[in-house]
């Protein structure tokens, strides 16, 4: 969910975009057991031009709920938001962890209605997620 985006001139402090990750919803299944549900472990990633942020990881769920907030600076309307979710695992008792892709999407900020709004956008595989 794109929450909000203000312009402003070149000259002036950058922009600013909030950004509200609710949820997603039928998530790709990453971790498969022999006797139980497949499920995934999936954390959203966030990054715009050089500032990257993360949700938390939701542990065992398709339909993940993250409901958290990121503010981001952008300079241009051209500035590409990329969300990339991934499923986590962690091995040797969470000391290492490994991500596998999920999906993700590419949103030009300029393209995005001023204002908040709400919006669902599809994840896409690694060859289609400009939008």
């Amino acid at each position: 969910l794109i929450e909000a985006w203000s312009d402003a001139p070149e000259q002036n402090p950058p922009n600013v975009l909030h950004v509200r990750i609710i949820r997603a919803k039928e998530v790709k299944a990453m971790d498969w057991a022999l006797l139980s549900t497949p499920k995934s472990d999936p954390v959203c990633r966030l990054t715009l031009n050089d500032q990257t942020q993360s949700t938390k990881v939701v542990r065992s769920s398709v339909n993940p709920v993250w409901d958290q907030s990121f503010v981001f600076n952008c300079h241009k309307a051209s500035d590409m938001l990329e969300l990339l979710v991934q499923d986590e695992d962690r091995f040797l008792l969470g000391a290492v962890k490994s991500h596998d892709f999920i999906g993700k999407v590419q949103i030009r900020i300029g393209e995005l209605r001023r204002g908040p709004h709400r919006r669902w956008f599809e994840l896409q595989a690694k060859d289609k997620a400009s939008m």
